[in-house]
């Protein structure tokens, strides 16, 4: 008997504070779309380097990226990759090597081109 497994897909929304972007529209009036592109544009570059400090190892630098990725989507109000950075930075810092992967995996896809189409915006969303 020949059984074939399918490769899961995990989707989860990326929900997104609408009390945190209404904010960031007042502060920064017209200009608030080329700061919410920029943040999103950090929280790209800090996702690839999360993993590839992640494929190499380097768990220093993977935990100050983490970090980065937690005030920056804090300062956008991107509430889910917020709390998936929290919950690899808690792998870290309690050493559990076995939740490691799934939480870093779960983090890394939270900022995958793919989950756009899965933003939701929420008001008074918190960790």
């Amino acid at each position: 008997m020949t059984t074939q497994l399918i490769t899961l897909h995990p989707c989860e929304p990326v929900e997104f504070d609408h009390d945190v972007l209404e904010r960031l529209c007042e502060v920064h009036g017209q200009n608030a779309e080329a700061v919410i592109a920029r943040l999103l544009t950090h929280i790209e570059k800090a996702l690839r380097l999360a993993e590839h400090q992640m494929k190499k190892d380097e768990w220093s630098g993977f935990r100050r990226t983490c970090d980065d990725l937690i005030r920056l989507s804090g300062e956008l109000g991107m509430r889910t990759l917020e709390a998936a950075a929290w919950a690899v930075i808690d792998c870290l810092d309690n050493r559990q090597a076995a939740a490691l992967p799934a939480c870093a995996a779960r983090m890394l896809r939270l900022g995958q081109p793919e989950t756009i189409n899965h933003w939701t915006v929420q008001t008074g969303t918190g960790i």
